[in-house]
């Protein structure tokens, strides 16, 4: 595999990835309007190039935590033919970095529970029950705290 290269794209250059992968092919669904408000970024992992994965992120307090720093992680996504090749975990590597120097005290998300051992493994949290959230999927709560 190639080096892994992690940018800043814009919402729009997510929503094909996302689409593919978390919405059966959806690309309205792909796109929500947490995407267009102050304060939302986006990552692409580049390999050779090609965008082989994404993940964004809002400015939204943490359910757990409200008054403290935090970040909500939606829609990561890669690319299934490269499933297993560490797209991940580049991008969680790189923006938990971005996150520390901006004094960002959580990561958070509601994580697929198919995807739970891949957030574990990287250091999060599950916390709570287990409840069905977009598409109609079971999730969980979760958590990676940055200090």
């Amino acid at each position: 595999m190639s080096v892994v290269e992690i940018q800043h794209i814009p919402a729009a250059d997510t929503y094909d990835l996302r689409a593919r992968v978390l919405r059966d092919g959806d690309f309205a669904a792909a796109h929500v309007p947490d995407d267009d408000q102050p304060g939302a970024w986006h990552l692409g992992a580049r390999c050779s190039g090609t965008l082989a994965g994404v993940a964004s992120f809002y400015p939204h307090s943490s359910p757990l935590a409200t008054d403290v720093p935090a970040v909500q992680l939606r829609f990561m996504a890669v690319e299934p033919a490269m499933h297993g090749h560490g797209i991940g975990r580049e991008l969680l590597d790189h923006v938990v970095r971005e996150l520390r120097e901006k004094n960002m005290r959580i990561l958070w998300a509601n994580g697929r529970d198919t995807a739970l051992g891949f957030y574990t493994r990287l250091g999060f949290t599950v916390v709570g029950d287990g409840f069905i959230h977009e598409p109609g999927l079971p999730h969980h709560l979760i958590t990676l705290g940055l200090s």
